[in-house]
């Protein structure tokens, strides 16, 4: 397990990676502080700034405004099958898109799951790049 923090147009953004697929990233801040929280969630990843060049690249130009599909092949074995369905789901929300809790929940095989997909939701590993900012309140 493998972990880098890279400076973006926003702050310092890091991520840890498992044989080639992303398991967490961490939104832009502090430099020490993204470093404290991957290490305080992943104590035993090692920090090599070499992993997922691709996904790098992907993030820099994120923070720089640009339009973004990512590429990168993700791990989310670890998560309960639910929430795995739900944030596979929405990761294939269209950018430019959005959808509502209650549609995703639809689309995951649940339409009384709304408020479980809102905890998917806020408990995603993987933000931006997998967009939970695309679901919204039905009221949007």
């Amino acid at each position: 397990m493998q972990y880098h923090v890279i400076e973006t147009e926003w702050g310092f953004f890091g991520f840890v990676e498992s044989k080639r697929k992303l398991l967490a990233t961490f939104l832009p801040a502090g430099q020490q502080a993204v470093r404290r929280a991957i290490r305080a969630k992943f104590p035993s990843a090692i920090e090599d700034e070499s992993v997922l060049p691709d996904f790098q690249d992907e993030v820099r130009k994120y923070f720089r405004g640009q339009a973004v599909n990512f590429s990168v092949s993700v791990d989310l074995s670890a998560l309960p099958s639910f929430r795995r369905k739900v944030l596979e789901a929405c990761r294939r929300i269209p950018l430019g898109q959005v959808v509502t809790y209650g549609e995703l929940a639809k689309r995951v095989g649940d339409a009384q799951a709304a408020r479980a997909v809102g905890s998917a939701m806020a408990n995603n590993p993987l933000t931006i790049v997998i967009p939970c900012h695309r679901v919204v309140l039905s009221d949007y």
